[in-house]
């Protein structure tokens, strides 16, 4: 399948000139040789030519190599349409819009035309454009154009849809009645005696369409012909927005619009026509400009982006300039006729340059959305392949930076756990090395050294030796000598012959410590006590230590029931909750139920109400009935006179 970015959307009679006739019209040709020159492939379609199915779309285009105009079928739909169609057919056409909609297509001029009534409404609101509107009203009653005659004595009709001056009305109150123009395939002029003739006219002439009335604008005329600008509105590939080329349009004589006419470049005809000054010019050129940007930035505020437009601008009898109304699809007509072919090719250009622009940017919205590069066509592949590599760069940084980040998080989670088994051995470890580092004075290494010189497994003399040496070396008093006595006796002579077990060594070398702390309380016995209370207080702290690590180890157990405990909670409140709202859902379905059955009753009751409200209404009949055949059967006085009479003139006739 064949990609293209830009797409024309022709009418068929167009596409049958292009591929049986070979006979295209000038300006496709010029943008043909626009796109060559931009380097954008495009195609022509007609909505006929769609397959709404498959989405696709047979194009025609031009075969530069054989130079003739070729049909391709299954083309991808364009992502960028500009529309040379009348904006109701797309409007009409439901599966049209429908698959414009689902292709995200970008028109560069909009679906539909623009609605001049709407327009109106959306720039009044505007501060910087309302001092160039004239006053409009809509056609809602006929005493509207009454009043807008008295107040300007001329007022311009217009249909809210519709282009090429084919819906514009011209009406003039003269002293014997009224006069109106139209443009219609020429000019034509009539004249009525009275407003209810001229009403009649007016809605034959636009039947059901919606009409704004319009302030007249007191047009510069040039040899009694009017005069109006028309400022073709196109962005480029930086999105910029541009006043290309603006031209006077000069309308023909006596006519009431400026359409099909000859024109002319602005500030020619202004300099040499009008006799307008330099700075004059310039001040109006200036105007144009800037009113003419705003006018785009308004209506895409309300109506999304705007490619190109074509704005007619008006300027009156005191140079003031007025804004008349807005085109989405501008022919280039006074362009051409002002400024020649050459300037609609750039014009063309520029409309390519912002296709581009606008394929490009959703190239890249849906690389961020899918991660998948899919060029528009070819001449825009190089330019997405170093876009590619830049993107695919920054995404690898992107993902080692989270990986750093992810890895800095779980170390940080890690640290803060409470500490497990192997954490507390640890900890408990480095307790203890500090407390050995911590409480290594003098003193205490010396007691060390006398510590590790102490016998394990070695004869009983040796220890009395070392005993005896340490004596000699602390103190040498009295006391010493009475240790000495001591020890001398504690030698026997069976326990020389028998090698002494680890229990009696140790208490054998406790008992001598214990002699000899008694034995020399000179300073080193007071060095020894400094050490020992000092290994107690180092053994207390290592228990408090042991003890705080254990308490530590006991509150994370408990904080793991806790939480134990908390989803048994959490679990049973869910339980509870789920049969709460069960019994909700019963207990509205019980309340559902009762106003069934109250509404059942009241309909029932009703029923019977309506049933004995016909029986009395019949039982009224039928008395009604009644009385009106016993009135009928009732015999007045003056009856039963005349029958007595008769009953008694009879018995006579009778007796005679």
């Amino acid at each position: 399948m064949e990609t293209y970015c830009f797409g024309v959307m022709v009418t068929k009679n167009v596409l049958n000139r292009m591929v049986a006739e070979q006979n295209a019209i000038e300006r496709d040709h010029d943008l043909i040789a626009a796109s060559k020159k931009v380097g954008i492939d495009i195609y022509f379609f007609s909505p006929e030519s769609i397959d709404h199915e498959a989405g696709t779309v047979t194009g025609t285009c031009y075969d530069h190599e054989n130079k003739c105009w070729i049909q391709k079928k299954g083309i991808q739909f364009p992502k960028v349409l500009y529309r040379r169609v009348a904006g109701g057919i797309i409007q009409r056409d439901s599966k049209l819009d429908k698959l414009l909609k689902k292709q995200k297509v970008h028109i560069i001029n909009r679906a539909s035309g623009f609605n001049k009534w709407s327009v109106h409404k959306k720039l009044n609101y505007s501060p910087d454009i309302r001092p160039f509107l004239p006053e409009t009203i809509l056609l809602s009653k006929s005493s509207d154009v009454k009043n807008m005659l008295d107040k300007y004595n001329r007022v311009y009709l217009k249909g809210v849809q519709g282009g090429r001056g084919r819906q514009v009305m011209m009406v003039e109150s003269t002293g014997d009645g009224y006069e109106y123009s139209v443009f219609k395939k020429e000019l034509v002029k009539e004249s009525v005696g009275s407003f209810p003739v001229l009403m009649k006219k007016i809605r034959k002439f636009y039947r059901k369409q919606k009409v704004i009335i319009q302030e007249p604008i007191n047009l510069l005329t040039f040899k009694d012909r009017l005069v109006d600008i028309r400022v073709e509105v196109q962005k480029d590939g930086m999105n910029r927005v541009n006043a290309v080329s603006p031209c006077v349009r000069l309308g023909n004589s006596n006519a009431p619009i400026t359409t099909h006419a000859t024109s002319y470049p602005l500030v020619t005809f202004l300099k040499e026509k009008l006799k307008f000054s330099e700075k004059e010019i310039k001040r109006l050129t200036s105007e144009i400009d800037n009113l003419v940007k705003t006018v785009i930035n308004e209506l895409e505020k309300h109506d999304g982006p705007c490619g190109e437009v074509g704005i007619d601008l008006g300027v009156d009898k005191n140079k003031k300039l007025w804004f008349i109304e807005s085109n989405s699809r501008s022919l280039k007509v006074s362009l051409v006729k002002a400024y020649g072919r050459k300037k609609l090719q750039e014009a063309y250009e520029m409309v390519l340059e912002y296709a581009k622009f606008v394929c490009s940017n959703m190239e890249k919205q849906r690389e961020e959305e899918t991660g998948e590069v899919q060029p528009a066509n070819d001449s825009l592949k190089e330019g997405n392949k170093k876009e590619k590599r830049k993107k695919k760069k920054v995404k690898k940084d992107q993902d080692n930076r989270r990986r750093k980040k992810v890895a800095e998080d779980e170390n940080k989670r890690m640290t803060e756990k409470a500490p497990g088994k192997t954490d507390l051995a640890e900890a408990v470890e480095a307790s203890e090395k500090k407390v050995e580092t911590g409480s290594k004075g003098k003193k205490s290494r010396r007691h060390e050294k006398d510590l590790e010189e102490a016998p394990v497994q070695t004869d009983l003399v040796e220890t009395v030796e070392a005993s005896d040496k340490k004596a000699q070396k602390g103190s040498k008093g009295k006391k010493s000598e009475r240790h000495e006595k001591d020890l001398e006796e504690a030698r026997v002579e069976p326990a020389l012959e028998e090698a002494p077990v680890q229990t009696d060594l140790v208490e054998t070398v406790e008992a001598s410590e214990k002699k000899v702390q008694k034995g020399s309380k000179g300073k080193k016995s007071k060095r020894l006590k400094r050490e020992k209370l000092k290994e107690q207080k180092d053994v207390e702290t290592l228990r408090e230590e042991e003890e705080g690590v254990e308490e530590t180890a006991a509150k994370e157990d408990e904080s793991v029931k806790k939480s134990e405990s908390t989803k048994r909670t959490v679990e049973q409140d869910n339980v509870v909750s789920f049969e709460a709202v069960k019994e909700q859902k019963a207990e509205r379905g019980a309340i559902k139920g009762r106003r069934r059955k109250n509404r059942v009753k009241k309909q029932e009751e009703s029923v019977k109400h309506s049933e004995k409200l016909a029986m009395i209404l019949e039982q009224q009949k039928e008395m009604l009935k009644s009385r009106k055949e016993n009135q009928k059967k009732r015999i007045t006085s003056k009856d039963l006179l005349v029958m007595r009479m008769k009953v008694v003139n009879g018995y006579r006739w009778a007796d005679d």
